[in-house]
C-alpha cells in the first residue's frame, strides 16, 4: 500500500515515495495548488501525521536510590530533633497497587476504604505547603481523572488557604511519626506554626561566616533582623488590593489627623517658613525661581489643585515644574498653618533624577537634606520628616509603598512626574491611584507630562483639568545631518577591495542572504529618501549629496560623532551633552575620543547611564575649571528631570535601545531604533535650560519628520514576566483583569503566555497566586530567571558563580566580537568552560577569574581573553547590588558574595549547571548528539524545541559546531547530556538559541513541572513529563523518592517566608541535610553518565516539528 495509507512511515529509511520532476511527493497532493499553497499543504500534512509522544527511559541505579532513601530517613530524625513536623508516606503507593484495586476504588461508593491513609482531624487551620516548585499538584485542573486516582488527591485538599494562621490540629507534645499511611494527600505536609501578630521580619543574616563544608553538628544562628516587614507571604496571598484599601481606610488617614500635637506642628512650621523667607541664601535662590514659568503660574496651578482631585500639568522642558510645584504646595500650607497636614510624594522615572531634584530643592529652601526634603531610591535613602515635607522617589518606591499602605495614608499629595515615558511602573501606579482616589477623596494627584500626552492622561482620569506651562525663552538652534556633513566635511570611508586573480571568481558566485539584504536595504532607502534629497540637491555640496545617498549614513557612526565634537570644541565655550543608545556605544565613543586626543587637561569626559554609581553620576553637575570643556556621554537617562546648568550643546544620535516582543512567537528583542518626536523634543530642551544653545541631530530633517510621535508604552512591548509578578505583589488579582485597568493594556495573548511561563517555573499556582518562590522572585529587581538563579545559588552554596551569570542576564555578555578572530574567541570560551557544555560556566569563570586578578592585571586579562574590561567593571558593580538585595531579603549576612558558606560548592560544576537549568526552565530543548563514536568527524549537537522544531545554537556558543573543525577540536569533553536550556530564543537569519547549558534528565525532572501518569505498558513504572510531548519512564519507587525530596526542598524554601515558622530565624541542620541530599541526586547523572539509559522510542525527528 502507499504511504498515504499510513502502512509505512514516509520518514522511515526504507519508505519510498513517488516524486515529480522537482523532487516532491505529489502522489496525494490535491490538484490546483500553486506556489505557497503547495508548501502549506505539505507543512499541514507533516504536522497531521507526526507522532506526538517520545518516551525516554530513565534508570537510576538502586545504589543511588538507596543512598537517597537513607538520607531521607536521617532527615526525618533531624526533623524530629528540631521539632519540624513531617508526615508523608509512599506517595505512589496507589500506583503500586493492582489495577483492580484502583478500579474498585473509583467505582466504590466509599472510596475512603481504599485510601492510602485515614483522614486527619481538621481542628484549626493547617498551613499546607502548596508545592512551590510543583504547580501541577496545586489544583484539580492540572490533573486528569486518572492522575487524581493514581496520586490519591481529593478535591477538598485543593482549596486555597486564606484563613489567618492558627495552631495546627496536632498538639506539640505528640511524638513525631514516620509510619506509613500517615499522609492522605500530597499537599498535607504541614509547617509547624504558632499564633503571632508580629509581621514578617526583613533580614536573615548569618553571624558566623567561618563555616566548614561539613557542619552537621554545628549551629548557625541568624542575626537579629534590622527592621520588620509590614507584611509577609501569608498576608500577600490573602485578600485583594481593594479589600486591603478598605481595611487601611477604616484605621484612619494619618496625614489628615488633627490633634494637639499636629496643631503645635502647624504653628512650628509657620514659624519655620517665616524664618526661611528671611534668609539671604533663600532669597538669592528665590530670584531665580521667580523667573521660571512654573513659578509665574503658581496661582493658576494652586487654584486648580484646590478645585480638582486630579490635575494634569503639561510643561515644556525647562519650565521648572519638577522643582517648583511641590514647593508651591508645601509653602502655601506652611504659611496657612496647615503644613503638618501636608506631605508630598514626587516620583521620578530614574534614580539620578530623584536624588538630584531633592538636592536642588533643599538648596532652594536653604536647608540640608533630611528636614523638609528627602529622597528614596533603591538601596539609597535620605528620609524627610513625616509631616510638612516633600519626598522625591522613583516610581518603583511608590509601588513598594502601595504594597504596605494601600491608601497612602502618610501623604496628602502625589505628584507623578514625566508620566509621558509610560514605563511599567508609571502605568501600574496610575491604575492603582485611580482606584484609591475613588475612596480617598482628600488625596490630591498631580500628573506632570510633556505636551504630547496631556489630553490622553486627562481623558484617562475622567477629563480632569489641564494646565499648560510654556518653556524658558532661551532659543535653541537646530542643526540636522545635512548641515553637520557640510560643517565637518565628513565622508564615509569605503574600503577598496583589490581585484586580484584569486578574487575574480567570487564575482560570479550567487550572492548570499546578507548581501541580498544589503542590496534590498539600499534600494528601499534610496526610494524613500530620493524625492527629498533631490529637492535639496541645489542647496548642498556635491560631497554631501553623495554621502546622503549611502544608507550607511543612518547607521550609528562613532567617527562622525567624534568629528562633530572636534568641530564644536573649536567654537565658543560650553558643556556638551551627547545622547547615545546605550552603554556599549558610550564605551566605543570614549575609546575613539581617546585615540583622537580628547583625554587631556582641556577636556573632562563623563559617562552617564543607569548602571553608574550615584556618586559618579553626580559629578556631571560640577562646573569644570576655566578653559576646560565638559563632555557628557549619556543614554536617555539625561532626557528628563535633570538640569545641568552649563550645557550649551546637545548632540543627539537619534537612536535609543528599546526592549520589544514578537507577540506571535513570544520572542523578546532588544534593538537600537529611531527615537520618537517626543524624545527629540526632550533632548533638545537640555540645550536651552539656562542659556541659548545648539542641538545637533545625527539624522536628516526628512527622517526627523517621519518619526513616530511617541514610543509604545513599555507594557505593550515587553514579555510581562516581571510586570505580572508586580501585579501579584500588589494584590491586583488576575493578571489579565489587572492589565485592563492601565491606560494602554497589553495584548491578552502576551499576558496569558507570561502567566503560564511563571506557572511552569514555579512562581505562580494555577490560581495565579504567588508561591513562596514567586514571592521571593517578586522582591528581586531582576528577571525571574536571574532571581531564581540567585536564590538557588545562595541556598546551594555557589552564590558567586550564580551572581555572575545573573548579572550578565541583567546586563550583557562580557565577551566581545572581533572580526576575523571568531575561532580564537571560541577557543577561549571553551577553555574557560573547562570542557563543560555550558556557556554559563564560561561566562561565570571569566568574571570570577577577572575579579581574582590584581587591579593592575585585570585589563591585560580582559584583553587576552577577548573580554570587555568596562563591561566587567559594570557587571561586578551589579553583583554588589544583587548582594545587597539578597541581604535585605535575609539570604545573606552581608553583601559579600564571596563569603565562605555561600560558596561552599563553588567548584561543583554539575550542581551549578543543574541550578542554571532550574532557573531557565521552561526554556528547554531536546538534544541529539552526532559523531560521538566517529574517529574522523568532531562531535556536534542538534537541538529541537517542542514548539519550534529544529533550532540552531548561536554561533557564539561553546556548543556551536563550526565548519572546518578537526576531530581534535572538541566542543566539550563532558558530552552525553540529553537536554539543553537556553537564556534567549532570537530570530535573525535563523531561529537561534543564545547562551545554552546542557544537562541530564534528573535536574529538569526535579526542578521542572512534575506531571505523573500511569504507564499502561508496565505497571511498575510511571510516566513523568518534562515538556508537552516528552515523557520520562521511571520506576515508581524512584519517582516516589524524587517527589519526596522535592517536597522537602519546597518546605526549606517556604520556611524562608513563613512569618510564624521558627526556622525562618535560625539556620537548621534539617535545611543543610535536605540541600545535601538534593545535590547528591541532581548531580548523579553528570558525574556518572552511564546511570542513564536514553531510549527514544521514535527514531525519526518528526515529533519535534
Amino acid at each position: 500500500m502507499s504511504n498515504s495509507r499510513g502502512n509505512r512511515s514516509w520518514y522511515s529509511p526504507g519508505a519510498r515515495s513517488f516524486q515529480g520532476n522537482r523532487g516532491r511527493n505529489t502522489r496525494s497532493r490535491p490538484p490546483g495548488l500553486k506556489g505557497k499553497e503547495i508548501g502549506l499543504y505539505y507543512k499541514n500534512l507533516y504536522k497531521k501525521n507526526k507522532k506526538t509522544d517520545t518516551v525516554i527511559n530513565l534508570t537510576v541505579p538502586s545504589a543511588i536510590i538507596s543512598a537517597i532513601n537513607k538520607n531521607l530517613m536521617f532527615i526525618e530524625t533531624v526533623a524530629k530533633t528540631e521539632n519540624i513536623e513531617l508526615s508523608f508516606t509512599n506517595i505512589f503507593e496507589s500506583l503500586i497497587k493492582p489495577k483492580t484495586d484502583l478500579i474498585k476504588r473509583k467505582e466504590s461508593p466509599h472510596p475512603e476504604e481504599y485510601d492510602v491513609a485515614d483522614k486527619k482531624d481538621n481542628k484549626g487551620t493547617n498551613i499546607s505547603l502548596k508545592n512551590v516548585l510543583v504547580p501541577n499538584f496545586e489544583t484539580d485542573t492540572y490533573l486528569n481523572e486518572n492522575e487524581k486516582i493514581l496520586l490519591n488527591i481529593k478535591d477538598e485538599t485543593h482549596n486555597e488557604v486564606r484563613d489567618e494562621p492558627s495552631s495546627l490540629s496536632m498538639p506539640n507534645n505528640i511524638p513525631f511519626k514516620s509510619e506509613p499511611n500517615s499522609l492522605s494527600t500530597l499537599n498535607d505536609i504541614p509547617i509547624k506554626t504558632e499564633p503571632s501578630s508580629v509581621s514578617m521580619p526583613d533580614c536573615l543574616p548569618f553571624k558566623n561566616e567561618n563555616i566548614m563544608n561539613d557542619c552537621v553538628n554545628s549551629e548557625r544562628i541568624l542575626g537579629l533582623r534590622e527592621r520588620h516587614y509590614k507584611y509577609g507571604y501569608e498576608d500577600i496571598i490573602t485578600g485583594t488590593f481593594d479589600e486591603k484599601l478598605t481595611e487601611v481606610l477604616t484605621q484612619g488617614i494619618q496625614i489628615a489627623s488633627y490633634n494637639n500635637g499636629v496643631r503645635k506642628l502647624n504653628h512650628d512650621y509657620y514659624k519655620e517658613y517665616n524664618e526661611m523667607v528671611g534668609k539671604l541664601p533663600y532669597n538669592k535662590m528665590l530670584q531665580f525661581r521667580e523667573t521660571l514659568p512654573a513659578y509665574k503660574k503658581k496661582e493658576d496651578i494652586l487654584d486648580n489643585i484646590d478645585k480638582s482631585q486630579v490635575l494634569v500639568i503639561s510643561g515644556e522642558t525647562g519650565c521648572g515644574k519638577s522643582t517648583q510645584i511641590p514647593q508651591l504646595i508645601l509653602d502655601r500650607a506652611m504659611n496657612n498653618n496647615t503644613g503638618a497636614n501636608v506631605r508630598i510624594l514626587v516620583t521620578q522615572p530614574r534614580r539620578i533624577a530623584a536624588s538630584s531634584l531633592a538636592m536642588r530643592v533643599a538648596k532652594e529652601r536653604a536647608e540640608m537634606l533630611g528636614n523638609s526634603v528627602g529622597y528614596s531610591v533603591r538601596l539609597e535613602k535620605v528620609e524627610s520628616r513625616t509631616r510638612g515635607s516633600i519626598m522625591f522617589c522613583t516610581t518603583g518606591v511608590l509601588l513598594t509603598e502601595l504594597e504596605v499602605d494601600q491608601a497612602l495614608t502618610k501623604f496628602s499629595h502625589i505628584i507623578l512626574d514625566e508620566v509621558h515615558e509610560r514605563d511599567t511602573h508609571v502605568d501600574l501606579a496610575m491604575a492603582m491611584l485611580k482606584q484609591i482616589l475613588k475612596k480617598r477623596k482628600d488625596l490630591k494627584l498631580v500628573l506632570m507630562s510633556a505636551t504630547l500626552d496631556a489630553e490622553v492622561l486627562s481623558a484617562y482620569f475622567d477629563d480632569c483639568p489641564v494646565v499648560c506651562i510654556e518653556g524658558l525663552a532661551y532659543p535653541v538652534t537646530d542643526v540636522y545631518l545635512e548641515d553637520i556633513l557640510k560643517l565637518t566635511n565628513y565622508q564615509i570611508q569605503k574600503e577598496k577591495v583589490k581585484k586580484n586573480k584569486e578574487q575574480k571568481w567570487k564575482q560570479y558566485v550567487k550572492k548570499g542572504k546578507s548581501e541580498a539584504n544589503e542590496m534590498q536595504k539600499d534600494i528601499q532607502y534610496k526610494a524613500e529618501i530620493g524625492p527629498w534629497l533631490e529637492s535639496i540637491k541645489n542647496n548642498i555640496p556635491r560631497d554631501v549629496y553623495k554621502t546622503l545617498q549611502d544608507p550607511e549614513i543612518e547607521e550609528f557612526n562613532v567617527d562622525l560623532i567624534v568629528e562633530l565634537l572636534k568641530y564644536i570644541c573649536k567654537g565658543d565655550p560650553g558643556a556638551i551633552l551627547v545622547f547615545l543608545p546605550g552603554i556599549g556605544e558610550i564605551t566605543k565613543v570614549m575609546r575613539c575620543m581617546e585615540l583622537n586626543g580628547f583625554l587631556n587637561e582641556k577636556h573632562e569626559i563623563y559617562p552617564l547611564h543607569s548602571k553608574l554609581a550615584t556618586l559618579e553620576q553626580r559629578k556631571i553637575f560640577m562646573r569644570p575649571p576655566l578653559g576646560v570643556r565638559k563632555i557628557i556621554l549619556a543614554t536617555n537617562i539625561a532626557e528628563t528631570s535633570i538640569t545641568i546648568d552649563d550645557i550649551v550643546y546637545v548632540v543627539d544620535s537619534g537612536r535609543i535601545k528599546v526592549s520589544g516582543l514578537n507577540v506571535e512567537e513570544n520572542i523578546s528583542t532588544l534593538k537600537t531604533e529611531w527615537v520618537s518626536k517626543a524624545n527629540l523634543h526632550q533632548r533638545r530642551g537640555r540645550a536651552g535650560r539656562c542659556q541659548p544653545g545648539i542641538c545637533y541631530y545625527l539624522l536628516t530633517s526628512y527622517r526627523a519628520g517621519t518619526l513616530a510621535d511617541r514610543l509604545l508604552p513599555e507594557l505593550q512591548r515587553s514579555n510581562l514576566l516581571e510586570p505580572v509578578l508586580m501585579v501579584k505583589k500588589l494584590r491586583l488579582g488576575l493578571a489579565n483583569t489587572a492589565f485592563q485597568m492601565v491606560p494602554s493594556p497589553p495584548a491578552e495573548k502576551t499576558v496569558e503566555w507570561a502567566v503560564r511561563h511563571l506557572q511552569k517555573c514555579g512562581a505562580l499556582y494555577k490560581t495565579e497566586t504567588l508561591t513562596p518562590l514567586g514571592w521571593h522572585l517578586a522582591r528581586l529587581p531582576v528577571h525571574p530567571a536571574a532571581g531564581k538563579l540567585l536564590l538557588f545559588g545562595a541556598l546551594f552554596g555557589c552564590l558567586d558563580r550564580a551572581a555572575s551569570v545573573a548579572a550578565v542576564w541583567s546586563f550583557k555578555d562580557p565577551f566581545i566580537l572581533v572580526i576575523g578572530k571568531e575561532s580564537e574567541i571560541k577557543d577561549v570560551k571553551r577553555r574557560l568552560a573547562m570542557g563543560e557544555p555550558s556557556d554559563h560556566v564560561a561566562m561565570s569563570e571569566a568574571i570570577m577569574q577577572w575579579e581574582s586578578c590584581s587591579y593592575r592585571d585585570r585589563r591585560s586579562f580582559a584583553y587576552d581573553n577577548f573580554l570587555s574590561n568596562n563591561t566587567l567593571e559594570l557587571l561586578v558593580d551589579m553583583k554588589k547590588q544583587l548582594g545587597e538585595n539578597l541581604t535585605q531579603m535575609g539570604f545573606l549576612s552581608s553583601s559579600n558574595l564571596q563569603a565562605q558558606w555561600e560558596n561552599r560548592n563553588w567548584n561543583n560544576i554539575s550542581l551549578f549547571k543543574a541550578i542554571v537549568a532550574a532557573s531557565l526552565y521552561p526554556n528547554v530543548a531536546r538534544v541529539r548528539w552526532c559523531n560521538l563514536k566517529s574517529y574522523k568527524k568532531p562531535k556536534s549537537i542538534l537541538a529541537y524545541c517542542p514548539e519550534d522544531g529544529k533550532v540552531k545554537v548561536h554561533p557564539s556558543s561553546v556548543m556551536a559546531f563550526s565548519h572546518g573543525m578537526y576531530k581534535r577540536e572538541e566542543i566539550c569533553t563532558n558530552s552525553g547530556a540529553n537536554w539543553l536550556v537556553y537564556w534567549l530564543k532570537q530570530k535573525s537569519s535563523d531561529l537561534f538559541l543564545i547562551d545554552v547549558n546542557l544537562v541530564y534528565t534528573l535536574p529538569l525532572l526535579f526542578f521542572g513541572e512534575y506531571s505523573v501518569k500511569e504507564d499502561l505498558e508496565n505497571p511498575d513504572d510511571c510516566l513523568m513529563s518534562i515538556t508537552k510531548n516528552i515523557n520520562v519512564r521511571c520506576n515508581k519507587n524512584s519517582a516516589n523518592t524524587i517527589l519526596k525530596l522535592r517536597i522537602l526542598l519546597d518546605q526549606v524554601l517556604a520556611n524562608k517566608v513563613m512569618e510564624t515558622c521558627p526556622h525562618s530565624v535560625k539556620q537548621s541542620q534539617f535545611e543543610d541535610e535536605v540541600l545535601k541530599t538534593v545535590i547528591e541526586l541532581i548531580t548523579a547523572e553528570d558525574e556518572q553518565a552511564d546511570y542513564i539509559d536514553d531510549d527514544v522510542s521514535v527514531a525519526s525527528d518528526d515529533n519535534w516539528h
